[in-house]
């Protein structure tokens, strides 16, 4: 299955997808001024807060590598406890940590939400059943896209979802068995010629370099997560994804993924930090004490 992915790799570069139209024109302005003292938006401001600087969109190119590493340090400060905080009343994790790739099916980006509530669904009902539960502790589900030639010159969009997971002792010799499983569980084309099919690998993390490579490897698949079709296309895509977390964190009933000191906010409250932004992100009443975490969700809580 052929596929092609193109990432622009300036704030600007995205801004010109959202550029002369007068619905969209704001989203340009916004990633236009990212890093930048001066506003146009909602009104012309001068922001002193270095933390108010960023424009914080999610298809922002510079944005998105922050959020990138800020999700890969919290994972990779987790690895590197092992869970093993002194504490007897801290839940305790694995060592053994897995990379499961559920790839979905090449979509029409009119009905990707559609297929993306679909597979938000499998992956509920996997949680569910007694079997991942008990084998599968905890872990950080990545959401990203591939853009896939259709017929007719269209364009279809594949979203994966990447699983780091953190998997109990027990199981790590039965890695054939749970990817099996793993498949049998999981959505699969009527045509499987070219899918790429559920993968599972293990994760060495017994060495600096073997978390220091997988901290890199969970960095590169949330900064180059999405996608940038052509102009209508993108748009399109971008109203699809409004709302949709592209990285949370899975937990299940006994384990959690951060302990509390490394918990990390919702991944990009897109509506709600726009909603906000109409109010100006530098007023007062953002900087106030528990507001600064709700509207800049993207940094680990110590």
């Amino acid at each position: 299955m052929k596929t092609m992915n193109t990432r622009p790799k300036t704030p600007s570069d995205v801004a010109k997808y959202f550029g002369d139209d007068e619905i969209t024109d704001y989203q340009a302005r916004i990633l236009n001024e990212c890093g930048k003292s001066t506003k146009s938006y909602p009104f012309n401001r001068v922001v002193t807060n270095p933390n108010l600087l960023p424009c914080r969109h999610r298809l922002c190119p510079w944005c998105q590598k922050t959020r990138a590493q800020a999700w890969a340090l919290g994972l990779r400060a987790v690895i590197d406890e092992e869970g093993d905080s002194g504490d007897e009343n801290e839940v305790q994790l694995s060592p053994y940590w897995v990379e499961l790739t559920l790839p979905g099916i090449p979509t029409a980006v009119p009905e990707l939400r559609n297929f993306l509530d679909l597979m938000k669904e499998y992956l509920s009902l996997a949680c569910n059943q007694a079997y991942w539960r008990y084998r599968i502790l905890t872990g950080l589900a990545i959401l990203r896209f591939q853009l896939v030639p259709a017929a007719n010159q269209e364009v279809h969009v594949m979203p994966t979802y990447t699983l780091i997971a953190n998997i109990s002792k027990k199981q790590i010799k039965k890695l054939d068995r749970m990817a099996r499983k793993a498949s049998w569980d999981w959505i699969h084309p009527k045509n499987k010629v070219g899918w790429p099919g559920v993968e599972l690998r293990y994760i060495p993390t017994e060495t600096v370099a073997d978390r220091d490579v997988l901290q890199a490897r969970v960095s590169d698949l949330i900064e180059y997560a999405l996608v940038y079709p052509d102009k209508q296309t993108f748009l399109e895509f971008a109203r699809q994804l409004k709302g949709v977390n592209a990285v949370v964190m899975c937990r299940t009933q006994r384990k959690p993924l951060f302990p509390p000191k490394y918990e990390q906010r919702g991944d990009l409250r897109y509506e709600q930090e726009y909603t906000v932004s109409h109010l100006g992100e530098d007023l007062q009443v953002s900087l106030s004490g528990n507001r600064t975490k709700e509207l800049l969700p993207w940094h680990l809580v110590k």
